[in-house]
């Protein structure tokens, strides 16, 4: 499963994202026990959604080009406990 975050400019720095991938998260493993893991990915240059990714306890696992045929930085997330 893919999550991932769009917010207009306005919006950007009030910590909007990080709490709605948040909860997106949880809602995701609640709902599905068979889900494992989530993935993000992010293009390398957006800084503010790598942060989100890694503030929501995602794992960094580095930039590859599997997802859309073009380099990203993946985050996986792992169904907690």
């Amino acid at each position: 499963m893919e999550t991932g975050w769009h917010l207009g400019q306005e919006f950007w720095g009030y910590g909007y994202a990080t709490e709605a991938a948040k909860a997106v998260a949880n809602f995701g493993f609640e709902k599905d026990p068979a889900l494992e893991r989530m993935m993000a990915v992010v293009y390398t240059e957006n800084m503010a959604s790598r942060r989100v990714a890694e503030k929501i306890g995602m794992k960094h696992l580095g930039k590859m080009d599997w997802y859309y045929g073009v380099p990203l930085e993946v985050y996986e997330l792992i169904r907690p406990g």
